[in-house]
């Protein structure tokens, strides 16, 4: 079957492509005498019978929320019908592994607000360990350590520190 210059792809009724009259229009300029319009093709593309491209209604079937199991609607990539869902399916899947974590980063966070409780005066103050543990203070949860070149090891939660002097004395200090 032969296509002339002025026939293209078009739907037809029974959602099969077909050669259809309607016009034809091409990329090339009218004043453009270069090229022949005998050998220009139609810009739209056939899909052969048999191969239908998957309908709407095929395309939804497949999608379903994975935390629900409702039909998801919107985009192509989308996994949840909601933010609800999308978040307690989230919650399901880090709940166990994310547990220890969250727990060290809540001790790592009280002992950071007990230190930052301290005036400073000159970025370092001295307090003693019963004020320290009085306040829920936790010595086994820093985030590093910094040792001078004297030998003193300062024990650091993210900027603040203390220094373990004698007769159970600390000394706060804070990093620049």
């Amino acid at each position: 079957m032969g296509i002339s210059p002025n026939e293209k792809m078009v739907p037809s009724i029974s959602s099969r492509w077909e050669w259809k009259a309607a016009p034809f229009f091409s990329m090339v300029p009218p004043w453009d005498t270069s090229v022949k319009r005998e050998n220009i093709r139609p810009l739209a593309t056939a899909v052969p019978k048999g191969l239908d491209p998957i309908t709407k209604e095929e395309n939804k079937m497949q999608r379903k929320c994975l935390e629900c199991g409702v039909e998801v609607r919107g985009r192509v990539d989308k996994k949840f019908c909601s933010d609800h869902c999308r978040n307690a399916y989230n919650n399901k899947v880090n709940k166990d592994s994310k547990n220890l974590i969250r727990n060290i980063n809540n001790r790592l966070r009280k002992n950071y607000r007990i230190l930052d409780s301290f005036k400073l005066k000159d970025g370092k103050t001295k307090t003693t360990r019963t004020r320290l543990i009085d306040k829920g203070f936790d010595f086994e949860f820093i985030t590093n350590l910094y040792t001078t070149k004297k030998g003193s090891t300062y024990y650091f939660l993210y900027d603040l520190g203390y220094l373990p002097l004698e007769n159970d004395y600390y000394m706060i200090v804070k990093r620049e």
